[in-house]
């Protein structure tokens, strides 16, 4: 099944879930939805004591919670957040569309080794990140193929590159050419 067939499965259980049906919602998979190299990663680097910040939840969000004791997540959605709140046990910061003022007001700067910009507004979210991560800390973008994604691109020209990688698209398994980067941030 697409990714998009499944976020259209999930969406169908969180509308349920929302008008009160009592379905419980499942992740379709236990990594975070990133190229295999991202995840790979993610698997080296993060610890229990990495604190992280995610932008748009997920399968992410239940690995990350996992993993690591100081995790924070941003969703738009309210039955989005709702569903990742049930399947993780902690809170989602439900920020309305767009993210700028809500997002700085909940989430202090300069505290977070990683962060992952995976949801709405990825260009204010990164361009906020750059304050709230601390120096050493990785930024990852996923879907950065996208050209309306290239303000990262030059907000983040000075840092070192870690990875990027693009998947070609598979018609056969109808899933598109898929790209994530990720920077570490300079130490002064």
């Amino acid at each position: 099944m697409t990714k998009s067939g499944i976020s259209k499965i999930i969406k169908e259980h969180v509308d349920s879930a929302l008008r009160g049906e009592g379905i419980k919602i499942a992740m379709p998979r236990e990594t975070p939805w990133l190229v295999d190299e991202a995840n790979d990663w993610l698997e080296e680097n993060i610890t229990e004591d990495t604190r992280v910040l995610e932008y748009g939840s997920g399968c992410s969000s239940v690995w990350f919670a996992k993993r690591t004791k100081h995790f924070t997540t941003v969703e738009n959605h309210a039955g989005w957040a709702m569903a990742v709140t049930q399947i993780t046990g902690m809170p989602v910061i439900l920020c309305k569309r767009p993210y700028d003022k809500a997002v700085t007001s909940t989430v202090t700067g300069g505290e977070y080794d990683f962060i992952l910009v995976d949801g709405r507004d990825r260009v204010l979210c990164a361009t906020q990140a750059v304050e709230m991560l601390v120096p050493g800390g990785v930024l990852m973008l996923d879907d950065s193929e996208r050209v309306k994604y290239d303000p990262i691109r030059e907000l983040t020209s000075t840092w070192e590159l870690i990875a990027c990688v693009l998947h070609p698209a598979d018609e056969e398994l109808q899933i598109r050419a898929k790209e994530t980067t990720w920077w570490r941030k300079p130490k002064p």
